[in-house]
């Protein structure tokens, strides 16, 4: 077997580095101003973008996609989602502190910045002492602008606390469908203010209840082809009647005679 010297295999390494196409660039994007104060864009495909802190160039869609604005032009910046834990290995996000939390982030300029907070500060009117960016369905990566809000910590504590409860529910029961990624942020919401100063033992199991027979109208609403029957349609009157009257012991045995004759009724 013929051995290669030190020195040899550098001088591989460096021509097979040199004859690696270089990275390609693509062209700043192009904009105009519509807003100084505080300042926005507006691309050519018509999404706006605000600027997150005075003075530096971060802007943000509502979509959650982060720009950078240089001297180069426009471009778009590549969110870390990793992190590292004590051991130095790279691990996913999780939900909470104890199973690697990590919120995504951006580099410019040599300073992180968070997404959820640029977002906070880019279309949710900023951060005030003792208030955070909260996540409504408890997702730390999903940090468009439909799923954050800025409520104080007392009321950030408290919805984590529902979140963690569906979760578990959804894993003892085996039920997907109550795990908070699975619901809208219109449903989550209004469950944080149905449960508002409620004790969570005893109202939980009603709203869950209560979510089930939601879920079961829009279901029916399609498979029926009857935009009637689907809750969101609804007056608020009839909707609560339905909602508080009527309860689903299984959602897969309900049958479509029995939906219609009910909502008829």
């Amino acid at each position: 077997m013929q051995r290669i010297c030190k020195s040899l295999r550098i001088k591989e390494r460096q021509l097979h580095t040199k004859r690696r196409k270089p990275r390609k660039r693509y062209p700043a994007l192009k904009y105009e101003v519509i807003r100084e104060e505080p300042r926005v864009l507006r691309l050519r495909n018509g999404i706006l973008l605000s600027q997150a802190i005075p003075g530096v160039g971060l802007y943000l869609a509502k979509s959650g996609r982060v720009y950078s604005l240089t001297r180069y032009g426009l471009r778009q910046l590549y969110v870390n989602y990793w992190k590292k834990n004590t051991y130095g290995k790279r691990i996913m996000n999780g939900r909470g502190c104890g199973q690697g939390q990590s919120y995504p982030y951006v580099i410019s300029q040599g300073i992180t910045y968070r997404m959820h907070q640029l977002m906070a500060k880019a279309w949710l009117g900023g951060i005030a002492e003792g208030e955070v960016p909260d996540h409504i369905n408890g997702d730390i990566d999903n940090f468009s602008y439909a799923n954050l809000r800025v409520v104080s910590r007392e009321e950030n504590d408290r919805c984590g606390g529902i979140l963690k409860r569906l979760r578990r529910l959804a894993a003892e029961q085996n039920n997907p469908a109550l795990d908070p990624l699975q619901w809208r942020q219109e449903d989550l919401l209004e469950l944080f203010r149905r449960l508002q100063g409620c004790d969570l033992d005893t109202a939980m199991p009603k709203e869950i209840e209560r979510y089930r027979t939601l879920i079961t109208l829009r279901h029916a609403s399609v498979q029926l082809h009857d935009p009637s029957l689907n809750p969101d349609n609804m007056e608020p009157e009839r909707r609560e009647m339905i909602l508080s009257n009527y309860r689903v012991e299984d959602s897969k045995d309900i049958m479509e005679w029995e939906m219609t004759h009910h909502c008829e009724c």
